[in-house]
């Protein structure tokens, strides 16, 4: 749910856009000490998608403090709505000023594509 409502995808760089998210709504302790090592570990050991992972992060901090608390939200009454409109509502929307400088799904729908093509290749040459 998360990952549709903050337009993040499922790679490393999404995952971490929606943890930097749930640490700026203070979900859970655990989380709030996690982030210290994720963001400066996940960026080392996924450095192909470094720079959308370090987007993300940025964009998930801004969302999740300007949001309101998504845990309190009532989705099974909002199912037939516009998720544009939940987006609006819940303030999950960026101003331009707010947007990082680089759009971390073209980041990353670059490198899962190389990582896809590179793999079909080897999968088709065996």
């Amino acid at each position: 749910m998360f990952h549709i409502l903050l337009e993040f995808d499922t790679s490393y760089a999404g995952e971490m856009g929606v943890l930097a998210f749930t640490v700026a709504q203070n979900y859970s302790k655990f989380l709030n000490a996690y982030m210290p090592f994720a963001k400066s570990v996940y960026p080392w050991i996924f450095s192909a998608q470094k720079e959308a992972i370090l987007a993300n992060l940025s964009k998930g901090d801004v969302l999740g403090k300007q949001a309101e608390c998504l845990l309190l939200y009532r989705f099974e009454d909002n199912w037939a709505r516009p998720i544009s409109d939940i987006r609006a509502e819940l303030e999950l929307v960026l101003e331009e000023s707010d947007s990082p400088s680089t759009t971390a799904p073209d980041l990353v729908g670059k490198v899962v594509g190389s990582i896809a093509k590179g793999q079909a290749q080897h999968t088709l040459a065996a």
